[in-house]
């Protein structure tokens, strides 16, 4: 015998649907949170130097930037 019917079979997985997207939304927030650490510093000097060229450190707000540089190619 069949104890569930179609509407409750609906609902289940609609509520089963609801949970994995408040889980999955809340292990994107908290996953966020955690990358990049913020570097105080007062000056540009106080910022980490980082090798190559690719990638420019400036302090803004008393905190270091970290800006990548874009390579352009040109084709003549």
């Amino acid at each position: 015998m069949n104890f569930l019917s179609n509407r409750d079979k609906l609902y289940s997985k609609i509520l089963k649907l609801f949970f994995i997207l408040i889980l999955f939304c809340s292990l994107v927030v908290i996953s966020t949170q955690k990358i990049g650490a913020r570097i105080k510093c007062e000056t540009d000097y106080d910022c980490p130097k980082l090798g190559g060229n690719e990638m420019i450190v400036t302090c803004m707000d008393t905190f270091c930037i970290f800006r990548y540089l874009r390579k352009l190619s040109v084709n003549y």
